[in-house]
């Protein structure tokens, strides 16, 4: 019987690559199939088992996969827009395609460069499982400004990965102010056999959708804000925009306008400051 991580990389190998086609027939995976890293020993992909991997798709991940017979029997995901829109599905997609790409070129590991996430791996999956059970957890963290602070209890509300930390969002049991935790500086955590019964507030969740990086400052309130940019520089900003709200305001022969709205933190002047003349604030 296969493990269960090698059978999700097989999910998201289908899944990855019938999103990638478009449309595409058993018959062409199948071909990709036999050519994929992921197959060490070059098995054909029954039918049976090729149906039985749709079904798993479509209970884990609510990606349905179905085939259209009056255009040659290509497959296609009907509700591909959960991908486009459902941000955490994407980066899912897009992970485990690197991870399986990865895993399947052991023979030149040493020619792949990476950054590693500080804490991901340690404290993430108890962070996660404190928010979907809703327990009170209990920190011991040090604080790059204040050192190191007693222990706290907290009531996790969401994470959130930006430039390549995690970040957890949460409040006290008795103080319903939401604050921001690293998690690389976090020394110690403790899930309790306590329980919240509070959500967080769509305040909560706006505050987070309109803040630039992590942090949240009360006294910075978000606004609309437009940024001109170099023709050379919208073609960075198009492939990875600098906030989710950006869209394109104005396109120019040799520039392009972006409007956002978001709170102008000190992580937004620090990232302006990276792009030099590349980018500039418009005058209201």
């Amino acid at each position: 019987m296969r493990s269960q991580s090698v059978l999700v990389r097989r999910y998201i190998w289908l899944m990855s690559t019938i999103y990638d086609a478009g449309r595409i027939s058993y018959e062409d995976i199948e071909k990709k199939w036999l050519r994929s890293s992921l197959n060490d020993e070059k098995k054909p992909f029954p039918l049976r088992t090729f149906h039985d991997h749709i079904s798993a798709i479509q209970e884990l991940f609510d990606v349905n996969i179905v085939c259209d017979r009056s255009y040659g029997y290509k497959y296609y995901i009907e509700n591909a827009d959960v991908l486009d829109l459902d941000s955490v599905c994407l980066w899912m997609l897009n992970s485990f395609s690197v991870s399986n790409a990865i895993a399947g070129a052991k023979d030149i590991r040493d020619r792949i460069l990476i950054q590693d996430i500080p804490s991901s791996r340690r404290w993430l999956a108890p962070i996660l499982s404190a928010i979907r059970e809703k327990q009170v957890i209990e920190i011991d963290y040090l604080s790059f400004q204040k050192g190191e602070v007693p222990a706290r209890k907290l009531c996790p509300f969401y994470v959130k990965l930006y430039d390549n930390r995690w970040y957890m969002f949460a409040r006290e049991p008795e103080n319903p102010k939401m604050k921001v935790y690293a998690l690389d500086r976090i020394k110690a955590l403790r899930t309790l056999d306590e329980e919240f019964t509070f959500e967080p507030t769509s305040a909560d969740r706006e505050s987070i959708d309109k803040c630039f990086g992590h942090c949240i400052y009360e006294d910075i309130p978000p606004r609309v804000i437009r940024i001109k940019a170099t023709k050379s520089a919208s073609y960075y900003l198009d492939t990875l925009p600098l906030h989710k709200s950006q869209r394109i305001h104005e396109v120019g022969e040799d520039y392009v306008i972006y409007e956002y709205e978001f709170a102008p933190t000190t992580e937004f002047q620090a990232t302006l400051r990276k792009w030099g003349n590349q980018l500039e604030i418009c005058k209201e």
